[in-house]
């Protein structure tokens, strides 16, 4: 699971469809250089492009990312793209109340200072996407989920 997985498997998304860059970030719409640097496998999607993504080619965010092989639709965006950050956090916050770990042993889990989990859960700062992809993979649930795509954690 790694940007790179990310970057492969957009490509090959991409020529199925006979795409290139431009068309490709057209249909999104994203800039063109953002969508360069994905490719290379420099940086993820952000989160509301990574959702735009999957929407348009009709994958689920966890094939996108490398955390399944099957390209599932993961389903579509449940609230408005502006409330997906907010929904982040309340999906977050659930599943750890659920697994019983406190937001000390989350920062633990995820590499960062409790401050730093303490800006995301205030709403003062959104993690970047490779830390929105490790949430996933240390809460053991779906991206999709996580991107509010998918109802259900699992």
């Amino acid at each position: 699971m790694s940007t790179e997985v990310t970057a492969h498997r957009l490509k090959m998304l991409m020529r199925e469809r006979n795409w290139g860059v431009k068309a490709f970030a057209n249909r999104i719409p994203a800039d063109k250089n953002s969508v360069k640097t994905w490719l290379a496998g420099q940086y993820y999607p952000r989160y509301d492009s990574l959702v735009k993504v999957c929407e348009l080619l009709d994958v689920s965010a966890d094939y996108v990312v490398g955390l399944s092989d099957g390209r599932g639709s993961g389903g579509r965006l449940s609230v408005p793209l502006n409330r997906l950050k907010f929904n982040y956090i309340l999906r977050v916050k659930e599943l750890l109340e659920s697994k019983g770990v406190s937001e000390e042993k989350y920062a633990e889990m995820m590499g960062v200072k409790a401050a730093t989990v303490e800006n995301w859960f205030s709403g003062k700062k959104f993690p970047e996407m490779a830390l929105v992809v490790r949430s996933a993979r240390e809460l053991n649930c779906s991206l999709d989920y996580l991107l509010s795509r998918k109802e259900r954690p699992d």
